[in-house]
């Protein structure tokens, strides 16, 4: 068989996103999963390789075909997608167990990908007591996103738990086809925008050329290291609550979203406020939701990143600011906007891969004018008939989303639905912030979702 037939292309955003990752920058995200009870390691190594082999996207390797990237699906069989690590020796404190606990996560977590000898996922059992274990999911994100790498982890589950046949699959090959899907999804929305090149390519020029001229207001940081490891802090807010909070926002014609954005800007703004900064313009990365729900599944949730400012006078009422986010974000959907990072990288993705490192480096060097990354809410986790989630013999009690940090703001939020209550994970770059700052930081976003909707007053 031709060694071609074992190929798989790689889309223009995901040549940009391997660039990053090969010039030892962090595009990648993982999925903390608290388990109590026992796991079967070599069952579970056996259930990560047959999901594996479902998806050839993710059964590959990097390689360089006349200095281009290309995926080479490889065989599984003896390979070892897991890594188990045990702490539950009894020795030392609660507290020690803990500080242990937290450096293996933290060093487990800001471990680089090697696209070139490594698959783009790999799993990390750690053994944190007798009976509570956490099992970290990492990706590469140049290989999927957050909702695939979400019904991946499902289907290993699945495998494990003996309800999937190893051999079947639930989900599509994944870009197996010759093709650049995201490309021709921006090409198929030209007739439902209008003025749509000029409108992308307008955006590529604010992005690049006038944006820097006009810097965002800077949350305060009480470090000055460089030090690019990222550490995370979680949080919730509970499901009566968020009930309590989507209910006032869907009454008021709000969505949950809207409530998240305007929370973050309302964040950055009491922080700065705090720290005796000039608050002026804030502005921060999210994401548009491109098209159609079913097209999820294929489009990389993460080309729908735009960027969103507000100022002072929007920030000051509650009700204004809301209004602001629901406006931008649906104009950004139809004016194509959110397709402007697709054509920049596609006529990138053109020169020869060492030239596209060299400019990644150059990119990632200069300043990315946002405050901060919010992730949308992605949703239910792994949603049950009733009771908890089972992993064989054990219960999953808790599911946490830990999103890469990009942005020389050095901060990220992700937000998912899981049980029923809404899950916050921050990240910051620990040359940054303290844990303490951050923490605080968090709080203080949490606090503002929590109170938001009591200020909505209307008719």
């Amino acid at each position: 068989m031709d060694d071609r037939d074992f190929l798989l292309p790689l889309n223009s955003v995901d040549t940009g996103l391997l660039a990053i990752i090969c010039i030892k920058e962090t595009p990648q995200f993982h999925w903390l999963v608290k388990i109590d009870g026992e796991i079967g390691r070599a069952s579970l190594n056996q259930a990560l390789l047959a999901a594996l082999k479902a998806h050839p996207n993710l059964s590959a390797k990097m390689c360089m075909r006349r200095m281009k990237p290309f995926r080479k699906i490889v065989d599984v069989a003896e390979s070892n997608v897991l890594t188990y690590l045990d702490l539950s020796d009894g020795s030392g404190t609660d507290g020690e167990t803990d500080l242990r606990y937290e450096k293996a996560l933290t060093e487990w977590l800001n471990r680089p990908f090697d696209p070139f000898h490594e698959f783009p996922v790999r799993a990390l059992l750690l053994k944190k007591a007798s009976s509570e274990s956490h099992l970290v999911f990492s990706f590469d994100h140049s290989s999927l996103d957050g909702i695939r790498s979400l019904r991946f982890m499902e289907e290993a589950v699945k495998i494990y738990n003996g309800a999937a046949h190893p051999a079947a699959s639930s989900l599509s090959e994944l870009r197996r086809d010759k093709g650049d899907e995201l490309l021709v999804f921006a090409r198929s929305q030209r007739a439902t925008s209008k003025n749509f090149y000029r409108r992308v390519f307008t955006s590529l020029f604010y992005r690049f050329f006038i944006r820097p001229l006009n810097l965002p207001s800077r949350v305060f940081h009480d470090k000055s290291e460089r030090c690019s490891a990222t550490a995370y802090l979680a949080g919730s807010i509970n499901q009566i609550e968020l009930e309590r909070i989507r209910s006032t926002a869907k009454t008021s014609g709000f969505t949950m979203n809207d409530v998240l954005l305007a929370a973050c800007f309302r964040a950055i703004d009491k922080w700065n406020s705090l720290h005796h900064k000039a608050v002026g313009k804030a502005t921060i990365m999210v994401p548009v939701n491109l098209g159609p729900e079913s097209f999820r599944d294929v489009i990389s949730n993460q080309l729908s990143f735009v960027s969103m400012s507000t100022r002072p006078k929007e920030r000051s009422d509650t009700l204004a600011l809301l209004r602001k986010i629901r406006k931008d974000m649906r104009s950004m959907v139809t004016s194509g906007v959110s397709f402007s990072i697709i054509y920049f990288l596609h006529f990138g993705s053109y020169e020869p891969f060492p030239l596209i490192k060299a400019f990644a480096r150059l990119l990632m060097a200069a300043p990315v004018q946002v405050d901060t990354i919010l992730l949308s809410n992605l949703g239910i986790i792994w949603p049950e008939a009733a009771g908890e989630a089972k992993m064989g013999s054990s219960t999953i009690k808790d599911v946490t989303f830990m999103v890469p940090v990009l942005t020389t703001m050095g901060l990220s939020i992700g937000a998912h639905t899981n049980h029923g209550s809404l899950h916050v994970c921050l990240g910051y770059k620990i040359g940054l912030f303290s844990k303490e700052k951050a923490q605080e930081f968090l709080n203080m976003f949490l606090e503002d979702v929590g109170h938001l909707p009591d200020e909505i007053h209307l008719p």
